[in-house]
């Protein structure tokens, strides 16, 4: 067991579940990163024009995505209000492992919101109608867009499952007899499967 800040203590179990968990939703947000980075690889940029006239049909789309992100990470903050409180208000003791999960969930939520503002606001650059911007400059700027979409969908996707570990964790430590009641339902599935 692992104490923190004198009073509570982490059990192994649930220090290993939070890191599986964790560990999960890091390789969901990389692999909706490599997707995105994956599928640019087929469009290829050769000149600026070329590059001004992707950045003029991808900025409309970008934009409403860092838009819907924004909001999305918005209202999951605002709901993980409620979730807080449904947690201490359970007649059952909200455990550690859910505070500290929530904690994580609410950073990463954060960081997601100020990035998509961040990203939103450099829709705002004329880059397209810059006379001195060379080449070069227009296939980075295009690439760079690209490359801050997709991170900025990884990390709403990790926030997402993170959300999802944590509600399971809740309703587990909750109600602990539906948990038990799942596991026998999925082995009697197993065996009806494997007769």
């Amino acid at each position: 067991m692992r104490t923190i800040r004198k009073f509570f203590t982490i059990t192994v179990n649930d220090e290993l579940r939070w890191r599986k968990d964790t560990s999960a939703a890091i390789v969901g947000s990389l692999v909706v990163v490599i997707l995105i980075a994956l599928a640019t690889q087929l469009v290829r940029v050769n000149s600026d024009g070329e590059a001004a006239s992707l950045l003029r049909s991808i900025f409309p789309t970008t934009r409403f995505l860092a838009s819907g992100i924004m909001t999305a990470s918005a209202t999951i903050l605002a709901l993980m209000v409620a979730l807080l409180s449904f947690g201490l208000q359970s007649e059952k003791n909200t455990h550690i492992i859910t505070i500290v999960r929530v904690k994580q969930l609410a950073k990463l939520t954060t960081y997601t919101f100020i990035f998509s503002i961040i990203f939103l606001c450099m829709h705002n650059l004329p880059i397209e109608q810059s006379d001195q911007l060379d080449s070069s400059m227009l296939i980075f700027s295009y690439y760079a867009t690209i490359a801050l979409a997709a991170i900025n969908s990884g990390m709403l996707v990790a926030v997402v499952l993170l959300l999802f570990y944590t509600l399971n964790d809740m309703i587990a430590y909750a109600y602990p007899e539906l948990e038990e009641k799942q596991a026998k339902s999925r082995l009697n599935w197993l065996k009806k499967i494997i007769k």
